[in-house]
């Protein structure tokens, strides 16, 4: 990723952050308290003042915020919704490397089950 990139995804996490804190009515000591962050971070970062905000930071804001990483990179943009599919498998306690495996079987059943419909017609 280029410098150019990182810089504009910290503005673009820094908008989302301040939008939800607004939506939730979630002042920024709050945020900054709960997120355990130093005096003034949460408004710098709403300002876009950090090029490329550090991952543990952007996390604990997150679960500050009651939503994961992923919901928050979804939020600002950044990253593609993930499908009803893998948000079921997630929402049942499968990690990443489960949630690729799962859909490799579903595929391999797919093209089988696929050939095996057109021998028997």
């Amino acid at each position: 990723m280029k410098k150019q990139d990182d810089e504009k995804n910290g503005v673009i996490i820094g908008k989302t952050i301040l939008k939800i804190r607004k939506q939730k009515n979630i002042s920024q000591t709050e945020l900054q308290d709960a997120a355990n962050l130093s005096n003034g971070y949460i408004s710098r970062l709403e300002q876009g003042e950090f090029e490329s905000p550090k991952l543990t930071q952007i996390i604990n804001i997150a679960k500050a915020l009651g939503m994961t990483l992923r919901d928050l990179l979804e939020c600002a943009g950044l990253i593609t919704p993930e499908s009803t599919f893998e948000g079921t498998l997630r929402a049942r306690g499968a990690n990443d490397a489960q949630v690729q495996e799962i859909k490799r079987m579903a595929d391999y059943v797919l093209k089988y089950s696929t050939k095996s419909n057109e021998l028997s017609s």
